[in-house]
């Protein structure tokens, strides 16, 4: 299975995460890493996640410098993530729903 690139260069490759593979590197299980070291020919860095129930966008280091440099940037929150939600059939009302998530200390998860 390939990854969808939609975008890369010398410091970073973005790409779009499968529902079912794992953003972060595994042995066993299919994974994004291990799909784009084979086919950008070159190591990667996730620098954030997306559950393995979760279709989308995901941003990858190819160097140890982009990697530091793109995890200080979402930590200072200069990164804005963007989540669509898509529903079967009609909601009852347009608008627009906004909410914060939820993080367990304890966890280290949202």
């Amino acid at each position: 299975m390939d990854a969808r690139i939609i975008f890369q260069d010398d410091h970073i490759v973005i790409a779009i995460k499968p529902y079912g593979v794992l953003s972060e590197a595994h042995d066993t299980q299919p994974n994004l890493p291990a799909m784009l070291r084979e086919q950008c020919g070159c190591e990667v860095y996730p620098v954030h996640r997306l559950d393995k129930t979760t279709h989308g966008v995901m941003v990858f280091a190819k160097t140890r410098e982009s990697a530091a440099k793109l995890s200080a940037l979402i930590q200072k929150g200069e990164v804005e993530k963007t989540y669509l939600a898509v529903v079967e059939d009609v909601p009852e009302e347009r608008g627009e729903m906004t909410d914060l998530l939820y993080f367990d200390r304890s966890k280290g998860k949202s």
